[in-house]
């Protein structure tokens, strides 16, 4: 878990996370701040929480739940991967809650802390003839 002056980050299980990804995506404005899922019909979007939850139970991926320490509403959550480029970190947040902005105060002690507990492990690119 992690706490900011305004957040709590949670771990999120792989069908938590999922579902927590359906909700989020049934909201049009954020969906259409997700590069994969522009102009796409919205059964991409619940694949893509589909796919969000396979990747937890695989390991592939890290998923916490994002919550106002005021009045301990769900506003949203940071997905990360790691990748041979270094992290990939992705941050969705109900198009209702935009006014609190959390992106620099959720994603900073998330990517510290991948730096401390997580290795990226680099693999050169194989050009197969």
């Amino acid at each position: 878990m992690f706490e900011t002056a305004r957040f709590a980050l949670y771990p999120l299980a792989p069908i938590v996370a999922r579902q927590l990804a359906e909700y989020l995506l049934r909201d049009e404005s954020l969906v259409a701040k997700v590069p994969a899922l522009r102009d796409r019909p919205p059964e991409d979007a619940i694949q893509l929480a589909r796919r969000i939850e396979a990747d937890g139970e695989r390991g592939a991926c890290r998923m916490w739940g994002i919550m106002t320490r005021e009045d301990k509403t769900l506003i949203g959550m940071v997905i990360t991967r790691n990748t041979t480029a270094g992290f990939d970190l992705e941050l969705l947040v109900s198009s209702k809650h935009d006014v609190y902005d959390p992106t620099d105060e959720v994603c900073d002690p998330v990517l510290e802390w991948l730096d401390d507990n997580s290795d990226v492990v680099w693999h050169p690119p194989v050009t197969l003839h």
